[in-house]
């Protein structure tokens, strides 16, 4: 009787590495733009041990990758796979030393993936054989959204951030990537392809992911 959590861990090996945290499914990975690729160079060279250590690893830990450029592509253009949650297993405290009759009933993955949402959702067939065991497994997807690269900025921006930037920095503006997921982006970009990106919209954004979004209500509601 193979232990049920086993099944589990062996249909999310089929996703991505377990030791890498490279997502296998072909579907979802996507070629990184030629000015992306170079941005991330310079911004690596710039920034270099700061890349990483800027987060608070305990003491020992370590990131995934040791070159500063693909940690920078990891965090923005490489797909990545989250278990967000999971239904099925007894608390600690009714856990028992026995086999569970039933496998964890579900759990929630949430991919950011380079390639359209809506095409990566279905997997495209390639995650994979059968269910291990010949178990009985279902696949829902919930949402799906496209992700979002942001225009070349138009050359008078792109002077006028230059100068700005050597003026109070004494260095040229680099630029790392981040927010290309949400879904919002996309939909303003069609909406107000012509417009530039202005400071206002970009503090209005805050922290979406926080638990009470950390909204600036002066600034979300101005």
């Amino acid at each position: 009787m193979p232990e049920s959590f086993r099944i589990l861990r062996q249909l999310l090996s089929r996703l991505d590495d377990e030791q890498t945290g490279r997502v296998k499914i072909d579907g979802l990975q996507v070629q990184v733009p030629a000015e992306r690729l170079k941005q991330a160079r310079l911004t690596a060279e710039v920034l270099g041990d700061e890349v990483w250590n800027k987060f608070p690893f305990v003491p020992g830990a370590r990131p995934v990758v040791t070159d500063k450029i693909e940690m920078i592509l990891n965090r923005s253009w490489r797909p990545a796979l989250s278990i967000t949650g999971i239904d099925g297993l007894p608390p600690l405290e009714s856990a028992g030393n026995v086999l569970r009759p039933t496998p964890p009933a579900r759990s929630r993955c949430a991919f950011r993936a380079g390639r359209s949402g809506r095409r990566g959702a279905g997997g495209e067939g390639d995650a994979g054989e059968g269910p291990p065991y010949g178990t009985r497994v279902a696949f829902e997807g919930e949402k799906a959204s496209t992700g979002w690269d942001a225009p070349p900025l138009a050359q008078w921006l792109s002077s006028s951030v230059d100068r700005a930037s050597r003026s109070y920095f004494g260095k040229p503006p680099m630029a790392i990537g981040e927010g290309g997921t949400i879904p919002s982006w996309g939909c303003w970009a069609r909406s107000f392809g012509r417009a530039v990106p202005h400071h206002r919209r970009a503090r209005a954004r805050s922290n979406a992911h926080g638990p009470n979004e950390f909204l600036h209500i002066p600034t979300a509601s101005g």
